[in-house]
Order: C-alpha cells, then structure tokens, then sequence
C-alpha cells in the first residue's frame, strides 16, 4: 500500500483570472518544473502514479532516475497555492525538499528576468549547473 504525501511550496500563482499575470506565472512556473526535470534527466508528465496504482492529475510531474516515484505539481485552483505531491514510500522529505528549492529558485530567477525584461532592460540568460539561469548583463 502506497501512502501520498503533499508538501506545500512557497508559491501562490494568481489563479481563477484570464490575465496575462496569470497565463504568464503559470507559464514560469512550467518553465522552472521544466528545468528541474532536465537536470535531473527526467521527464514531464501531466499525472503521477504511486505505488498501488493510484493515479492523480497534476499541473505537471516529473518522473526521473533520481526521484523514485516522480513528484507532481498541482496548483489548487481556488487560492493558487502550489503543491508537490508524492508517493511518501518512495520520496524521502529531504528529496522533496530539495525538489521544491530547485522549482522555487527556477521560478524566483525566471521571475525576476521576465521582470526586467517588461521594464525594457535586455537581459541574458544562459544555463549553468550551479543555477538555473544565470543573468549575464543587464543594460
């Protein structure tokens, strides 16, 4: 018997408006769950299946060799708080604690570059292993 466990992320997106924030914050965030999962060599899904088979539908999930069991984003729909949900059995707390830094520093970086974009200011972004996105210049 599998045991789901949620763990809740320090992000709310404004959910439950048609605004350009809204489609916008959730496109971030499926960039920064994006990321995560490419560097954990994974995959992204849209639903995650634990241990004894039960599925749930999520915002997005990513299954990879080093998250045993996948972890899923859901956003609740009513207040916009972002969530991991996992299968307890298979992902320790310190993973998903590590799983959900690396999604809120993405986030929080691509954030902050958009940001400064839409102020008019031309901002580079470029991989690197020790952070998601690394701002190279801003003029």
């Amino acid at each position: 018997m599998s045991q789901v466990a949620w763990f809740r992320v320090k992000l709310a997106l404004p959910i439950g408006t048609a605004s350009p924030a809204a489609h916008k914050a959730e496109a971030l965030l499926k960039r920064a769950v994006e990321i995560v999962a490419r560097e954990h060599r994974g995959t992204i899904g849209k639903h995650l299946v634990s241990l004894g088979g039960r599925r749930a539908d999520c915002f997005a999930s990513i299954e990879a060799p080093d998250i045993p069991g996948g972890v899923g984003i859901v956003v609740n729909r009513t207040g916009g708080q972002v969530e991991l949900l996992f299968d307890a059995r298979q992902v320790t707390t310190g993973l998903s604690q590590k799983i959900h830094d690396e999604i809120v520093q993405d986030y929080v970086a691509l954030a902050v570059a958009a940001c400064m974009k839409d102020l008019g200011y031309r901002v580079t972004e470029e991989p690197s292993e020790a952070s998601v996105v690394r701002l190279l210049g801003v003029t």
